[in-house]
């Protein structure tokens, strides 16, 4: 997606000099999306309590959250 952009402008950021140079300022802006049918299950890798933190036995554990040590990220 991020090439698709490329062609027809900057995907990362837009910006333009507020000024002569960069010195007198910058004003930068990004656009965004946001999918809304998209629905995902979200567990805690880990809870926060008083005591301290506790790894959830739960989530799966391991790198790739699945219950692997590792893999491809989620698409």
């Amino acid at each position: 997606m991020l090439a698709t952009e490329a062609a027809s402008s900057d995907p990362v950021i837009e910006y333009s000099l507020l000024g002569e140079d960069v010195s007198d300022g910058v004003f930068g802006w990004i656009a965004f999306g946001i999918d809304l049918t998209n629905e995902e299950t979200v567990s805690p890798v880990a809870s926060l309590y008083a005591d301290g933190g506790v790894e959830e036995s739960s989530s799966g554990g391991g790198a790739g959250g699945n219950g692997t040590s590792g893999g491809a990220p989620p698409s």
